[in-house]
């Protein structure tokens, strides 16, 4: 399968794949089951933010999945209805935005419970999500920005589906406006 060609956000696709290839090593690296079935899982969420497919993301999810999302760079709102995480994703497809990025220096940590990803995630957002009072930006264009991130992706043993998402991000260590 041609992954390159799927990216949207093509002034990152090469990095894209790349991290996609991380993704795979950990699936196959795995030896616990249910580590393996997360870790797909998640690979798979996290692609469809990629490749923006709303009924793939929304299949990674249980019903009502929670996320919460903390740091100072973004204006973004909790989320705990399914209603809510469509809205959320269907708004940032429409736009063009593909909110998986980027993640390099990767390391995921399984336990019973879910994963956590810590990353240098890089990402293409609208101005309007950024709250930095101190630095010009224009709400209308595309920006480029990357962070440190720690995502822990609960999981239903049950289903076998992502809770949902909370994720911690750092101040933003770039941001310019994206090349598109």
């Amino acid at each position: 399968m041609d992954f390159l060609a799927q990216v949207k956000e093509r002034g990152l696709a090469e990095r894209t794949v790349a991290t996609r290839e991380r993704f795979d090593k950990f699936i196959r690296d795995a030896v616990d089951q249910w580590h393996v079935q997360m870790l797909t899982v998640l690979r798979d969420h996290w692609w469809s933010e990629i490749v923006g497919d709303i009924e793939t993301t929304m299949a990674t999810l249980v019903p009502d999945p929670v996320y919460h999302f903390y740091g100072r760079s973004l204006n973004v709102s909790d989320v705990n209805t399914t209603a809510a995480a469509r809205a959320m994703y269907t708004s940032l497809y429409d736009a063009g935005y593909y909110p998986g990025g980027v993640m390099e220096n990767m390391r995921i940590a399984c336990a019973d419970w879910g994963i956590v990803v810590e990353a240098e995630l890089t990402t293409v957002l609208p101005g309007a999500a950024f709250n930095l009072p101190h630095v010009q930006i224009d709400p209308a264009l595309p920006y480029q920005n990357t962070c440190y991130s720690m995502q822990s992706q609960p999981f239903d043993r049950a289903t076998g589906l992502m809770k949902g998402e909370i994720v911690y991000m750092s101040d933003l260590t770039e941001i310019f406006i994206a090349r598109r």
